[in-house]
């Protein structure tokens, strides 16, 4: 994706994947300031290990608890998180409205509380956390309502009735666990029985494009949402942050080209 995003632009760069061992870390962060990169992404399970060492973080990532995004200025590094930025731009691309919707969210790892601030900056009503930590939910709600402009959430156990029940009186149901990912394509993190008009499904996954999750909603009847669309406009808004200019991008080409890749992978 950002080697056909630098090509579109006529940017010169290159983007490439630098496996790193968790000892490694220290030595690979130095590795990057010394090389003169202009920035990197950073993923799994390093997202919260890059602020301490970071000159300065954006606020949006400070409330996140996580960085996704560095951009290196004069040795120093400097982080961002894009995560929540694609999301909400996902949904508009979509015209799902966000402005006083109930929305329920699957999962409260570093994917939920990115989505979840952007959802609270962007007006939501109300918010339930649905998750098998029932300690990591409530430590993300703790932080939630540091906010002081937002009370209205809630924790409800991992359950089949529970989710079922809390379907019924919400707008948005966004699945931020990695449940249904390849290669376990099967597995879904609930099971829709009722019929789902007027209601928005989203899936963080993005391969499987058409999660099983997805699948089921679809036939309920739901607008449902994949994650490729946040997966695009986290990695145009990262390129924006490293190059300081706006990325301009064919939406339908590159989505076209994604789909492509995503269908062989694990295939060749």
């Amino acid at each position: 994706m950002h080697t056909h995003l630098l090509e579109e632009n006529n940017l010169s760069g290159k983007y490439e994947r630098l496996q790193t061992e968790y000892v490694q870390f220290d030595e690979r962060v130095d590795y990057l300031i010394k090389k003169d990169y202009t920035g990197f992404n950073i993923t799994i399970p390093f997202k919260m290990n890059i602020i301490g060492y970071l000159a300065e973080i954006s606020d949006n990532a400070a409330q996140i608890g996580a960085v996704n995004t560095v951009k290196i200025i004069d040795g120093r590094l400097f982080g961002f998180n894009t995560d929540g930025i694609g999301f909400i731009r996902a949904l508009a691309n979509k015209n799902v409205e966000i402005k006083n919707s109930s929305v329920t969210v699957l999962g409260a790892g570093g994917a939920a509380r990115a989505v979840i601030f952007s959802l609270i900056k962007n007006g939501i009503s109300q918010l339930t956390i649905i998750n098998r930590s029932e300690q990591r939910a409530l430590a993300l709600i703790q932080d939630i309502r540091k906010l002081g402009r937002f009370s209205e959430t809630k924790y409800v156990a991992w359950q089949q009735d529970n989710i079922k029940e809390v379907c019924q009186k919400t707008d948005i149901l966004i699945n931020s666990t990695s449940i249904g990912m390849w290669p376990n394509i099967e597995d879904t993190p609930i099971v829709f029985e009722d019929e789902l008009d007027d209601f928005v499904v989203v899936d963080l996954v993005y391969n499987p494009l058409k999660t099983a999750f997805l699948k089921m909603a679809k036939n309920k009847g739901a607008l449902c949402v994949d994650g490729l669309d946040m997966f695009i406009y986290q990695g145009v808004e990262a390129l924006q942050i490293w190059f300081g200019q706006e990325i301009k991008f064919d939406y339908e080409k590159l989505r076209r080209m994604l789909i492509e890749k995503l269908e062989n992978y694990g295939r060749n």
